[in-house]
């Protein structure tokens, strides 16, 4: 038997360091070519961008705004000039014996400008705004949510792809046992074949045993075609034809390091961060908001040229609201409350999960730690009867149950070994122990 078995010792006697087979190259390349994480990285990116936004509030904007209008009709004014300096420039022009001051007409002005344009720069800058503190941090919150549904993306593909190396090398060895039962069975029907050729044993026994090959051949095939479906589906995994860098040729043992910290659990955290900022919102109803605007442009009638300069400072605050904003304060309390027993819950369920990922590593270990007297006990047995079958004492039908038997138990081996390194898998992604922040 080429693949030593090890003695599992029971979980409360192991006290050395677990080893972990070195996954990080198969991890990278899975991770660089997944496009979930690509798209969860520029979702990233945008939550990045938004919270670069949320800072940029504090800051001035600038604007350009231009008015041109023309009017008819509309309301008017009635301005009666004439009335009021006729008489004085007549008596100018009496007394300086000229015309020089001409009679005047009363005038009706029109309320709507016509051939009027107002064209000019403002300048708005926030003095005084609690709010932008709060989006501020409320981005950046959502940012750190964002960096987190990262980490939950990559652990997932990280147990994918463990658990699909697992499948291929199960099926490789599964293959490998075939053959070499296969070789056996060819000894065994060289040897029958002499045996009917010398008299000693019946044809049909080589039929029997040609028969017992052709169902192993069965066998080989599916295992091959096992072994095509999971090299295509690391491949797509991958993004590239698989090279092998881990050792598989033990079974796993037990971690014994503490677990990590699950990011559905940071995530409802900063849920509840950001729910409260809802409630620190709402508690800066009352405070002011202050803020500057700066104009400075031109505005005539026919596109002359009459500049002017104009400062405002806004001051804005919010006096009743018929206890709206209390109201969306005892809402965002509730939310909290909920969201913290929400993460109780889902916190004792990992915790349990973890619990029973670990016992069922522990139950495969000692299922696939059965195996090794079971192994010698069924090649001994049939190395025995093959020296009994060639000597013409054993029937064939002893030495194909021999064979079977050896086969059958070597391939639940296989099963079982690939079993505690899936549970192995599990109980890695429950703890938390792949690194996912790079």
């Amino acid at each position: 038997m080429k693949n030593k078995i090890l003695l599992i010792i029971p979980a409360f006697l192991l006290v050395m360091q677990s080893y972990c087979q070195d996954f990080t190259p198969l991890l990278e390349k899975a991770w660089a070519n997944n496009e979930l994480l690509q798209s969860h990285n520029e979702t990233i990116n945008a939550a990045t961008f938004a919270a670069k936004e949320a800072k940029a509030l504090y800051g001035p904007t600038i604007k350009f705004n231009t008015v041109y209008t023309l009017a008819a009709g509309g309301r008017t004014i009635q301005f009666p000039v004439g009335d009021l300096l006729n008489p004085v420039y007549s008596t100018l022009n009496q007394l300086t014996q000229s015309s020089s001051f001409p009679q005047l007409e009363n005038q009706n002005v029109n309320f709507l400008p016509n051939n009027f344009y107002d064209a000019k720069f403002r300048v708005e800058q926030p003095i005084f705004y609690p709010e932008l503190a709060i989006n501020k941090s409320l981005k950046e919150g959502e940012l750190e949510i964002k960096s987190l549904d990262v980490k939950i993306a990559k652990r997932a593909v990280a147990r994918e792809v463990m658990l699909t190396y697992f499948q291929l090398k199960q099926a490789e060895t599964y293959s490998n046992v075939l053959a070499e039962s296969g070789k056996l069975l060819d000894e065994a029907a060289r040897t029958t074949a002499s045996m009917v050729a010398n008299g000693i044993a019946l044809p049909s026994t080589k039929i029997r045993v040609e028969a017992q090959r052709q169902a192993l051949q069965q066998q080989v095939i599916e295992a091959e075609n096992s072994i095509t479906n999971a090299r295509a589906y690391l491949r797509q995994l991958l993004g590239d034809e698989l090279v092998d860098s881990v050792i598989l040729d033990e079974l796993p043992e037990i971690p014994l390091t503490t677990a990590g910290i699950r990011e559905e659990l940071l995530q409802l955290e900063k849920a509840s961060d950001l729910m409260s900022l809802a409630i620190k919102k709402e508690d800066l109803f009352y405070k002011p908001k202050l803020g500057a605007a700066l104009d400075a442009g031109s505005q005539a009638f026919n596109f002359g040229w009459s500049p002017y300069v104009l400062l405002g400072i806004n001051l804005d605050i919010n006096l009743y609201d018929h206890k709206r904003h209390q109201y969306r304060k005892d809402q965002a309390k509730a939310n909290i409350m909920a969201n913290d027993l929400k993460k109780s819950y889902v916190t004792e369920q990992l915790s349990l999960k973890q619990e029973v990922s670990k016992n069922n590593l522990m139950a495969a270990l000692r299922q696939a730690a059965t195996f090794e007297t079971r192994i010698k006990s069924a090649d001994r047995n049939f190395k025995d009867v093959s020296i009994k079958y060639r000597e013409g004492i054993a029937g064939y039908l002893e030495i194909l149950d021999a064979e079977n038997l050896l086969t059958t138990t070597r391939l639940q081996y296989t099963l079982a070994r690939f079993n505690a390194w899936a549970k192995w898998a599990d109980l890695q992604y429950d703890m938390a122990t792949v690194d996912v922040n790079n």
